[in-house]
């Protein structure tokens, strides 16, 4: 009896272990029909230990992928199970995101990572042109290189941007001015009319002549002659009004616009009021208009706006922001704009025609002091100005990461970066911020008051209102180390023309600029240790000038004129284009980015930086 039960018992354990089985079978069988993220689920909770578990695991994960696909799903994905079957069919799935995350960084390095990954994907055209026009083709294009380029490379989403420069470039040679028509509407009651409509086509012609344009006084009451290929309107009137010392005097109000064949809208357009400051003493002169004294204030206003074609269309972009633009500072195509607040909007501006808000900060606290803003590596941004300066993390949400008052920096009125190190000069000397710590520190260099910093490495260029001093970061900062002092060791000095007075500086590759209340002056770097004075500008050519680049053989000066654009010897301007934002400008390969009052404008430039460009020098040079 005893035999008999045991003989049973021993036979019970594989046939439990039989069913066992063969319900781990069923229900396996049963996931894998209904292959779903819950079937699998299911499984694992009911059979955590069988032979399928791993199996289904990885089927779990492969659903769970295609259901929220992201990267960093499909990276765990690779990263578990590299030798999946299922591999191949989730990359491909994947592949569109890989390649949006290579167009929102948008750099060499993104789209090559995205070619060796996906060398036969469906955007491999795309993802390939894209790559070729960011290394070969954004900066200082030829109009060959253009045409080469959207003849080739046309599945590339820069084919848009690269065929309006070719445009651009065509347009400029097609819609050179050769005939100029003047049209002068003086006000009622304004004594010398005549003489103010010849006085002002005389002032145009000798303007325009230099660069071989033919002027004519029209009849403001006909229409624009054939053959005509631009003409500019001046309406000018007078209205009495109080002058110095209770004399009686004139306010000239005018306006000028000008309008070109191949433009809707004027391609300049300008009002503005001065004193004529002539009533008084009409009648001691033969002369009683404006033009009886080059003197008078209206004068110092007054300017011809020289265009030699439709300059107007290079702009290829404009945002107007709800507060003033402080600043803007470019690392390659990406721009971090500073608005007087302390609000940053950071902008991926490779395709203006197209640009892209990578990231928006507004700032806790109301600050109306902010004048300048440094972009450093991994996504952080100094900001600086009268209330001191801050960093900003943009990777985090644009949080705060450190911040120092006036009393701690003074008023700050400059930045440059080397690295993840930004230097900052002011009034109180020279500081490092080491941007890249956390919490972010800041050092204190020297103390003699600055107006700009350049850096050459291994080289530090102080500026200060008189000249500009030479010396080695390192030395500097083992000089700071042992207790500094007023004045930093110098290995050179340069001393500015006597007359000048520095109050601004704008450095850019082996150059600065410095400006001054009326001139500029630039500054060599090209050998650091011998800085080079290269020549004094005058302001006198360009009217009051707040900012200046040199890019491709020009100088593009902005200011109270607009944008100007003159030889790279700053002797002659050749066009004048009217811009909104007029206080800062950058270069970004052949375009121009332009910050002012609460704009931001991108400029193509490259009618004057293509090779084939014909923009006509003036036959007499001042």
């Amino acid at each position: 009896m005893r035999t008999s039960q045991k003989l049973m018992s021993g036979a019970l354990v594989p046939l439990a272990l039989v069913v066992l089985s063969g319900c781990v079978t069923l229900s396996w069988h049963d996931a894998r029909e209904m292959d779903t993220v819950a079937a699998y689920h299911r499984f694992l909770r009911d059979h955590p230990e069988s032979g399928y578990a791993e199996e289904a695991r990885e089927r779990l994960e492969y659903h769970r992928v295609k259901v929220h696909p992201t990267i960093p799903s499909f990276d765990g994905f690779e990263e578990r199970y590299p030798n999946s079957e299922m591999l191949p069919e989730l990359k491909a799935f994947v592949e569109p995101l890989y390649f949006e995350r290579a167009r929102d960084l948008n750099s060499p390095k993104a789209y090559d990572h995205f070619l060796r990954n996906y060398p036969n994907s469906q955007y491999t055209s795309r993802a390939r042109g894209n790559l070729i026009y960011l290394t070969k083709i954004r900066a200082y294009p030829s109009p060959r290189q253009l045409e080469w380029f959207v003849a080739t490379h046309a599945a590339s989403d820069f084919v848009p941007l690269a065929r309006r420069t070719l445009e651009l470039i065509e347009l400029q040679k097609k819609s050179g001015i050769k005939q100029l028509g003047v049209q002068v509407r003086v006000g009622p009651g304004v004594i010398g009319e005549e003489r103010i409509r010849r006085g002002f086509a005389g002032v145009i012609h000798r303007e325009y002549q230099k660069y071989d344009v033919e002027v004519s006084l029209l009849d403001e009451r006909s229409g624009i002659p054939k053959g005509i290929d631009a003409w500019m309107q001046i309406e000018y009137n007078e209205v009495p009004a109080e002058g110095t010392f209770g004399r009686r005097t004139l306010i000239s109000h005018c306006r000028v616009r000008m309008f070109h064949r191949d433009s809707d809208e004027p391609i300049w357009d300008r009002t503005f009021e001065a004193p004529a400051e002539h009533a008084a003493s009409r009648g001691q002169r033969e002369d009683p208009t404006v033009f009886g004294s080059k003197r008078y204030r209206f004068w110092e206003e007054f300017f011809v706006p020289v265009s030699t074609w439709a300059t107007s269309r290079t702009r290829v972009f404009r945002q107007e922001f709800s507060d003033p633009v402080a600043a803007v500072d470019l690392v390659d195509d990406h721009a971090i704009i500073l608005l007087t607040d302390g609000s940053l909007e950071y902008y991926d501006l490779s395709n203006p025609l197209d640009p892209t808000v990578i990231r928006r900060s507004r700032h806790a606290r109301d600050l109306t002091e902010w004048t300048g803003v440094v972009l450093v590596p991994g996504d952080r941004v100094v900001a600086y100005g009268p209330n001191g300066a801050e960093v900003t993390d943009l990777s985090s949400g644009a949080q705060e990461l450190a911040r120092w008052e006036p009393l701690d920096v003074g008023s700050v009125v400059a930045g440059a970066r080397s690295g993840p190190t930004v230097l900052l000069a002011g009034e109180r000397g020279l500081f490092a911020v080491r941007a890249h710590r956390n919490p972010p520190m800041l050092y204190r260099l020297t103390e003699e008051p600055l107006v700009g910093v350049a850096i050459s490495e291994p080289y530090v260029h102080l500026i200060t209102e008189r000249g500009l001093m030479v010396t080695n970061a390192a030395d500097l900062v083992r000089w700071s180390e042992a207790g500094g002092g007023a004045s930093a060791p110098a290995i050179r000095r340069l001393t500015f023309p006597a007359e000048f007075q520095a109050r601004r500086t704008h450095p850019l590759d082996d150059l600065v600029f410095v400006l001054g209340r009326k001139d500029i002056v630039e500054v060599d770097l090209s050998d650091p240790l011998e800085p080079r004075l290269v020549r004094q500008v005058s302001s006198e050519a360009f009217g009051n000038i707040n900012d200046v680049v040199a890019m491709g053989g020009r100088l593009y000066v902005v200011g109270d004129r607009g944008l100007e654009v003159a030889d790279r010897e700053g002797v002659w301007v050749a066009d004048r284009i009217q811009v909104d934002a007029n206080q800062r400008v950058r270069a970004m390969g052949r375009f121009l980015v332009l910050a002012g009052g609460p704009v931001v404008e991108v400029l193509d430039v490259s009618p004057y930086t293509a090779a084939a460009s014909d923009t006509r020098k003036p036959k007499t040079a001042p």
